[in-house]
């Protein structure tokens, strides 16, 4: 857990979004929060 909480941090430091990384916030709705995770699945 100490790793993922490190990864977290240093990602919330980077200044803009990648390619491979999108800031995201208030994003509660569980229908979103799923097709955003399968979406990520489909890109591996």
């Amino acid at each position: 857990m100490e790793h993922f909480n490190t990864l977290i941090t240093v990602l919330c430091k980077l200044p803009d979004e990648t390619g491979w990384l999108e800031f995201m916030h208030n994003n509660d709705e569980p229908h979103m929060i799923v097709e955003d995770i399968s979406a990520l699945d489909n890109n591996r």
